[in-house]
This record gives C-alpha cells, structure tokens and sequence, in this order.
C-alpha cells in the first residue's frame, strides 16, 4: 500500500523567517520543523475505493446491462457500502 499525504496550504502562503532547522522554528507556527511532528487524519483508502469498483464492475457482467433495474438496486447497495468513503472524500 502507499502513503499518501495531502497538505493544504494557507491561503495567502506564509513567509516564514525561519527555516525548518532554527531554533525558533517551532515558535513561529508555519512550517513543519526538523523532527516535528503533525497531527493528521486518515482519509479515504484507495484500496477499498478500488475494491467497490471492483465488485460494481463484476455486478455489471453478472447482471447484464439489460436487466437495468436490478443493476441499478445493487448499485444503490454499492453506494450505500461506500457511504463512509465517500463522504470523507468530500
């Protein structure tokens, strides 16, 4: 699995008078110092994002695209799963 990291920047971005490896670095709050570190949140996990796919894209050939009402009833079951996903994406 990979790590994968999203930091959003201020906006305007700062203009720290530091850098990471001063002392007061850690004082001045806008950058991520030498061994510091920062509080985070998981996010959305690819892997099951692609393994919903996934199982969508075989319910698909199961099914047939004829049959369109049945797909559309395990589709809604689909999104109901990936709900929590979803809404951390957003």
């Amino acid at each position: 699995m990979e790590t994968m990291i999203d930091i959003t920047p201020k906006d305007p971005i700062p203009e720290p008078s530091v850098g990471p490896l001063h002392q007061e670095c850690g004082k001045e709050g806008l950058i991520v110092c030498d061994r510091e570190k920062i509080k985070g949140e998981q996010g959305v996990s690819l892997d099951e994002l692609v393994g919903i796919f996934t199982r969508m894209g075989r319910d698909v050939e199961e099914i047939g695209v004829a049959n369109a009402f049945s797909l559309a009833e395990r589709a809604v079951s689909v999104i109901e799963d990936a709900k929590p996903l979803l809404k951390k994406m957003i």
